[in-house]
């Protein structure tokens, strides 16, 4: 039989996680001083520095790293673990274990993994368009007040 986690124990560990999400986002849109488009000139900068060491010659190492195939696998990786770790025994992957016992295993994987690519891509673009209008440091700001709250009303059982 395998090991299960009571449901108490559940609610506890979920409400510490979002309110720990909650104050470490808050403390990074706090120590995010950066205006609305504060960091679009030293993007700026950088990018002319990295084109001017290219045209005489100098690309510095990290540079070169940073642009390569290992530095998007890289990125690949770390993304798709967090991403991973997030989703592990939500909601979602419970849903996919019943389907996968009563259905097609095949398709509910090729199934659950299409919704997957479908909810990131709204995700990302989503995510895209509203950082235009948004500061980052706001966004911190709102989502950790909100991961707060819900861990509170979840922790009272308000929900």
């Amino acid at each position: 039989m395998p090991f299960q986690m009571p449901c108490g124990h559940r609610s506890r560990s979920g409400n510490t996680s979002a309110f720990f999400f909650g104050a470490r986002s808050i403390l990074n849109g706090v120590n995010n001083s950066s205006t609305f488009h504060g960091d679009e000139q030293a993007d700026a900068e950088e990018t002319i520095a990295h084109s001017e060491q290219i045209s005489s010659g100098a690309s510095s190492e990290k540079l070169e790293h940073s642009t390569s195939l290992r530095g998007y696998l890289r990125s690949i990786f770390i993304v798709a673990a967090l991403i991973f770790v997030a989703e592990w025994g939500d909601r979602s992957m419970l849903t996919t274990i019943a389907l996968g016992a009563s259905q097609n295993p095949l398709g509910v994987a090729l199934g659950g993994s299409v919704g997957h690519v479908l909810a990131a891509i709204i995700a990302v673009v989503g995510g895209s368009f509203i950082s235009k209008f948004i500061s980052e440091r706001t966004v911190n700001l709102t989502s950790g007040i909100l991961f707060i709250v819900f861990a509170i009303t979840t922790a009272l059982n308000w929900t």
